[in-house]
């Protein structure tokens, strides 16, 4: 029988298979390669092989963990507005609206149904365009900026998305004066 993985070895192969690697002399050396394509040797860790300790790896997820969250957050909201203004592009009021926070959706559901109801009467397409990135406001949620050209004018849109229960939300959208 085979002794379970160590935990440097579970990060680099797949759920339940223990990776082989490649066999080096020292930390920093190279492994030697043949001039013959097939003649590379994999061999597992001698059992005396200690993985690292935490305090010996160079920098931890934990400490990139904010970064990556925030950026798959704000491609996240980028999705959801581009997806909330392509459905209103499309005359599709029922899904826009499933992106809107319930209650949210509950005060300003007949609103936008009567705005689209007119955007599709006089097949009117919007321009929508990022006039500032999504970042946190002061309440903790995400808010973005957008210019919005109509046939007659150019408008700046906030939207404002807010996460609940793992969900992104869009909890207010309405025109702002710049």
């Amino acid at each position: 029988t085979e002794s379970p993985a160590s935990p440097a070895q579970d990060s680099a192969a797949a759920p339940g298979i223990s990776s082989p690697t490649l066999a080096a002399t020292s930390p920093t050396a190279m492994p030697a390669l043949s001039t013959t394509p097939s003649a590379v040797v994999l061999v597992r860790p001698s059992p005396t092989t200690v993985p690292p300790t935490p305090t010996e790896t160079p920098s931890t997820p934990a400490t990139l963990t904010p970064v990556r969250e925030a950026a798959e957050d704000v491609a996240e909201i980028r999705r959801i507005i581009a997806e909330y203004w392509e459905s209103l592009n499309d005359y599709d009021v029922d899904h826009a609206i499933t992106m809107l926070e319930p209650a949210y959706r509950a005060d300003e559901e007949e609103l936008i149904r009567k705005d689209i109801g007119q955007m599709e009467m006089f097949r009117v397409k919007l321009d929508v365009s990022e006039k500032t990135p999504p970042e946190i406001n002061n309440d903790g949620d995400y808010e973005a900026r957008l210019s919005i050209g109509t046939p007659i004018d150019t408008r700046t849109v906030l939207m404002v998305f807010r996460r609940i229960d793992e969900q992104w939300w869009i909890v207010f959208s309405d025109e702002v004066e710049e």
